[in-house]
């Protein structure tokens, strides 16, 4: 009757552990994924970014070549950057430009989508020394939200770095207005 009950003993614990390792497997393997869907998201916003700022670069590039007109520097954030024809930068070009005043008038956008106010001020001077403009028109702050402090990559904790991180950063920030407003 003893054997058999250590046998019985032996069996639940040989099957505890199996279980655990099941579980510890599982766990890793979701993990795993988590980890793997976070890299994959990062690539995504890092080389679209990278060809947003390549192809804006490029616009930009030719306005230095072409120095006839009164140029005009924006930077910004997502507001300047985004919107192609219909951002504010090229509604402000082809309004300066419609009134024909005798005066041709180049906008280059600088803006960066995720960057804040310090961040801008860090790419000031590299901007001026590049594109000589005539003047500079900024519209910043939106991301300036918990970044109170100076803008220093050193101090900068690692997660920062991340565009995921921001994302998400954005969509909680999103989500908790949503639901202060119904309180």
């Amino acid at each position: 009757m003893l054997i058999i009950v250590d046998l019985l003993d032996f069996t639940l614990y040989r099957q505890n552990i199996m279980n655990n390792k099941y579980l510890r497997g599982k766990l890793m393997l979701i993990i795993s994924g988590i980890i793997l869907s976070f890299l994959l998201i990062e690539i995504v916003l890092r080389i679209g970014g990278f060809i947003f700022l390549f192809l804006q670069e490029y616009r930009n590039k030719i306005s230095v070549i072409q120095r006839e007109e009164y140029r005009i520097l924006c930077l910004g954030e997502s507001t300047t950057a985004l919107g192609g024809r219909y951002s504010w930068p090229s509604q402000l070009e082809e309004i300066l430009n419609r009134a024909q005043i005798g005066i041709k008038f180049k906008v280059i956008n600088k803006g960066i989508p995720g960057i804040s106010t310090s961040g801008i001020l860090h790419h000031l001077e590299k901007y001026l020394d590049e594109y000589h403009p005539d003047m500079v028109i900024t519209m910043m702050g939106i991301n300036d939200c918990g970044n109170l402090v100076p803008y220093r990559t050193d101090r900068q904790h690692i997660f920062q770095k991340f565009r995921s991180y921001k994302l998400f950063k954005i969509i909680i920030a999103s989500f908790w207005d949503k639901i202060k407003k119904r309180r």
